[in-house]
């Protein structure tokens, strides 16, 4: 293995470890209650059920959990979860296509799938934002000011992440 491939090695496990690392500490300070709420919230349908207070009221403690959502988006196990779940739902519209007659409207197979995991990874990423922007302070400034900086964020995300930030700058 030549050094250039060694020296890449070597920085794909650093980069690993430190996610794990940032998984991990996300999840110190929160009991499994607490971690069931903040996913209730991100998931919930008509969220009127207090999901958004509950995450609030733990405070500055559910910060480092909600920057996780924030940057990554929901976990790899709920993405392949609804990815599965979104291939039985096209393969039945195509059925109910092709039944009757056929659907100029029916996207493909990958563009389905790819449109709504991208809403589903959004709509994590901003509801982790608005919960950090709720409980404020200068965490929340701090988590949300590096989420802004990160390249790459989808338009929906980053201008709600900017308006949020803007508001707890305002506390």
């Amino acid at each position: 293995m030549s050094s250039t491939a060694r020296r890449a090695v070597g920085v794909a496990l650093v980069l690993v470890l430190a996610t794990i690392a940032l998984l991990m500490r996300s999840c110190v300070g929160l009991n499994e209650e607490q971690r069931a709420q903040i996913q209730a919230w991100l998931e919930c349908d008509d969220c009127l059920s207090g999901e958004l207070d509950s995450v609030v009221g733990m405070g500055s403690r559910a910060i480092p959990a909600l920057a996780a959502y924030l940057s990554d988006g929901p976990s790899r196990e709920r993405l392949q979860a609804l990815q599965r779940y979104l291939e039985t739902v096209h393969r039945q519209l195509s059925l109910l296509s092709t039944d009757s007659g056929g659907s100029p409207y029916l996207p493909t197979r990958r563009e389905f799938i790819s449109e709504y995991l991208a809403r589903y990874r959004e709509m994590y990423q901003v509801r982790a934002a608005i919960a950090v922007g709720e409980i404020g302070g200068k965490k929340a400034k701090g988590t949300l000011g590096a989420l802004l900086a990160k390249p790459g964020l989808p338009v929906e995300v980053l201008v709600r992440v900017r308006h949020i930030h803007d508001s707890v700058l305002q506390q």
